[in-house]
């Protein structure tokens, strides 16, 4: 039904969800005992912006889409169930034990290359003075180098990819990772999940499935 991470604390809950053939969003969150009307979801357009999560906006948040326009969320409110939804992409979660506070993100090419990660780290260090080299982070399922094909003025933008002829491949995972270090975050708190969506039955694969493709919901929540 779901998967976690290694990474275990009683002060925050991390789990991403498997392929389902009915009610994915309740089944889901039942199975983590949790209220599925109280998940603060974002309109995901592929952007570097990030919203933080506070206790007045989440209650307006509630019965809605999704925060308009956004790829990342944070918050240091306990029980508040930040998700992103993918379906190749990269979801990440970012958890600083200093501060106490989370961040779940959207990682699509897109995002990486126009700074969703720094933005989201700047955002937890200026909000609630988060410490990368005291940052936890997940990586959850994605699509891996060997299946993401892309052009090659996509490729150029990227330090983690591959030449095969003609073919270019690239790392989101990767260059995620190098772009987290560079931040402060230390790479021996960094857990891959080590999952790909595009050959692994129990995800959704949006290059694999097509245009009509489910999404995985990757969540993060304090405690």
């Amino acid at each position: 039904m779901f998967i976690k991470p290694k990474y275990s604390s009683d002060k925050i809950l991390i789990a991403t969800s498997t392929r389902t053939d009915n009610n994915l969003s309740n089944d889901f969150f039942n199975s983590l005992d949790l209220n599925s009307k109280k998940a603060m979801f974002m309109n995901q357009t592929h952007s570097s912006n990030v919203k933080k999560v506070t206790v007045l906006n989440s209650l307006m948040h509630r019965n809605k889409k999704g925060f308009e326009d956004i790829d990342a969320l944070i918050t240091n409110v306990r029980n508040k169930p930040l998700i992103v939804k993918t379906a190749d992409c990269l979801p990440i979660v970012l958890y600083c034990q200093k501060s106490n506070s989370i961040a779940c993100v959207h990682a699509g090419w897109r995002g990486i290359v126009g700074g969703i990660i720094k933005n989201t780290i700047e955002m937890m260090i200026k909000n609630y003075k988060a410490s990368p080299k005291d940052m936890y982070v997940f990586l959850a399922p994605r699509i891996f180098l060997e299946n993401y094909q892309v052009g090659l003025e996509v490729a150029d933008l990227f330090q983690s990819k591959i030449y095969k002829g003609e073919d270019c491949y690239i790392d989101i995972a990767k260059e995620a990772i190098l772009q987290l270090v560079t931040l402060g975050v230390s790479e021996n708190n960094i857990e891959d999940s080590k999952l790909n969506t595009y050959i692994d039955d129990r995800f959704y694969s949006y290059r694999k499935d097509g245009k009509n493709s489910g999404r995985i919901y990757t969540l993060a929540m304090l405690r």
